[in-house]
């Protein structure tokens, strides 16, 4: 079974490219973020329907684009006759149709050759987005989307009112130890996406989900503000190149590796 985090949260496990949640609605509902790669899409329904949410998924929330957050969206749209929402900016309107924007950033040609040759890409599949955010604006019962471009032109973040907890998708990556930014390749805009760090800071509870890693149950509030300072502090040295190469092979390893059960 999934791990709960809090109540009316949870964390699915087995699933590649992202972490993927599932958080009741204020009517009864529920909502997933981001799915993970394509290949997640029949371990992510199993998990909803042992849940006891088949048939109550009110929505599918994309925090971006990217295909290790998105590569499972069409599928499981369709599994659970749940509609995608996403960010404007990562979308692509033509003749009345809006679908998520194909992803040409520089890590994306990494990850899908290589998701290829691991089997857990999925398809290329369009995906249709049937709310289209670029306001902040409650998407379900409960449930905020906050517009935080840079990482992607349409990167948005979510919060629950009941709880203040924040999914943040690639604002930050969690370690067991620290909270780090995106990396610079990574992002469509750096100058964007750090002041959407500072931007968002004020608005984070105290619990945070990321995309990669590990979910903060507490003090998350103080460590994204944290965080969010060194985007101005230029004075701080740089990690050293050791760190920073454990760094990249620990996130390879989120993305790459099935999600074990297990609490952070």
């Amino acid at each position: 079974m999934p791990d709960q985090l809090l109540p009316g949260l949870w964390w699915l496990h087995g699933t590649r490219g992202c972490n993927v949640y599932l958080q009741r609605t204020l009517d009864g509902g529920a909502v997933i973020v981001d799915t993970g790669f394509g290949s997640n899409a029949r371990i992510v329904h199993e998990q909803v329907r042992d849940l006891g949410f088949e048939d109550r998924v009110r929505a599918i929330l994309l925090t971006h684009r990217h295909v290790d957050h998105a590569g499972g969206a069409a599928a499981l749209s369709e599994l659970l006759a749940a509609p995608v929402v996403a960010g404007r900016g990562d979308c692509h309107t033509h003749e009345g149709a809006t679908t998520l924007a194909r992803d040409w950033h520089p890590p994306a040609l990494i990850r899908r050759p290589v998701g290829a040759l691991l089997g857990i890409g999925g398809s290329h599949r369009p995906v249709e987005v049937a709310r289209p955010v670029d306001v902040e604006c409650e998407v379900a019962p409960g449930v905020l989307a906050i517009p935080a471009p840079g990482h992607t032109r349409g990167t948005l973040c979510y919060v629950v009112t009941e709880t203040g907890a924040t999914f943040v998708g690639d604002l930050c990556i969690s370690y067991r130890d620290r909270l780090v930014r995106s990396m610079r390749l990574a992002n469509d805009s750096h100058r964007g996406y750090l002041r959407s760090l500072i931007d968002l800071a004020p608005r984070v509870g105290d619990a945070g989900l990321p995309g990669h890693g590990y979910p903060v149950l507490t003090g998350f509030r103080g460590r994204f503000t944290a965080l969010s300072a060194v985007a101005l502090d230029f004075a701080r040295p740089p990690s050293s190149p050791l760190r920073r190469a454990r760094t990249f092979v620990t996130f390879a390893g989120f993305v790459l590796r099935p999600r074990p059960e297990g609490r952070p």
